[in-house]
């Protein structure tokens, strides 16, 4: 597990604290929360999962020299990219996490606004759009065309996510659970690192598939 993976979980396990009951337990199924309302949750399973960084805790200079805003809010609008990752000044990945519900459609404005930063702001080598299982997509939709890596995220995967941040973390935000295999890191750039008998993680420095849940 990366440096990178351990500070989405540490985020993700502080949001998800205000639903712990006086039990110690987690009082809600994370995947059936209001999803307009807490889709940072979605956001962090999926940068935690591909080894990004969220945009709001991006380095100043990096979205500085490419004339970006760092923060969203009404005097900054939302850029469409939601984690990002990079190796020095280079980006090689920008993300785009949608979590969808079956009722609900990428839009046409999502798209645009996606792919206009990451290709022509960023300079992305990757645009990695991942969505809930749900997630509808509009019919003029074609990923090829826009260069676009599309992954699902589903309800289940989402609550392991949740689970492992507070297996690792705690409640109280201290970590509880250290890595029982020592961070070994291939000629390739893989960080593998087991920390609990359910759950594997192994984290690439690319933007790739980092998790795999043992059944």
């Amino acid at each position: 597990m990366t440096d990178q993976q351990k500070e989405n979980l540490a985020l993700l396990a502080s949001y998800l604290r205000s639903f712990i009951d006086e039990q110690g337990n987690l009082a809600v199924v994370p995947s059936q929360l209001d999803r307009k309302v807490h889709y940072k949750i979605f956001e962090l399973c999926v940068a935690a999962k591909y080894n990004l960084t969220m945009w709001e805790k991006l380095p100043p200079d990096l979205l500085c020299n490419r004339d970006l805003p760092r923060y969203r809010n009404d005097f900054y609008p939302d850029m469409g990219v939601d984690a990002v990752g990079y190796i020095g000044q280079v980006i090689h990945t920008a993300a785009q996490a949608k979590w969808y519900g079956e009722n609900s459609c990428l839009k046409y404005t999502n798209i645009a606004t996606f792919n206009t930063t990451a290709q022509y702001h960023l300079g992305a080598e990757k645009k990695l759009l991942v969505m809930s299982e749900k997630g509808r997509v509009p019919s003029y939709y074609n990923k090829e065309r826009y260069g676009f890596t599309e992954e699902r995220m589903s309800d289940a995967e989402i609550d392991q996510w949740c689970q492992y941040a507070l297996y690792y973390y705690g409640i109280n935000g201290t970590v509880v659970q250290q890595d029982e295999a020592t961070n070994d890191q291939p000629e390739n750039g893989n960080a593998v690192s087991s920390v609990s008998p359910e759950v594997s993680i192994s984290a690439t420095s690319q933007g790739n598939v980092a998790t795999s849940f043992k059944r």
